[in-house]
């Protein structure tokens, strides 16, 4: 398990620590220039249930959300290893939000 992350400690900070033997990385130029934009004519999903005559059940799950509050941000960040002899192994991603590791890949 990783070791519990001090309050104000940045994101890249708090993937090192949770990810011992590597160091965090800026992300490549070209990934660092994209900027995604969410589809704004996207039709939300409980009217599509209706539409085809199943139940809404986003209601309940809907209401659970907004009483939890806004959602926390989380970053995305890439891990190398720290020494040159494990470079063959690569990136790896890890994401952090607040102050603990949620998840991570590679």
């Amino acid at each position: 398990m990783a070791k519990k992350a001090k309050p104000g400690m940045t994101p890249e900070e708090v993937a090192e620590k949770a990810n011992p033997g590597w160091k965090a990385v800026a992300p490549p130029a070209a990934d660092a220039a994209r900027t995604a934009v969410a589809d704004a004519c996207s039709v939300d999903a409980d009217r599509i249930r209706q539409k085809h005559g199943r139940a809404a059940k986003g209601a309940p799950a809907k209401a659970a959300r907004a009483a939890a509050g806004p959602p926390k941000e989380a970053k995305i960040v890439l891990l190398e290893p720290k020494t040159a002899t494990d470079l063959r192994v690569g990136r790896k991603g890890s994401v952090i939000e607040g102050d603990r590791e949620i998840g991570k890949q590679g």
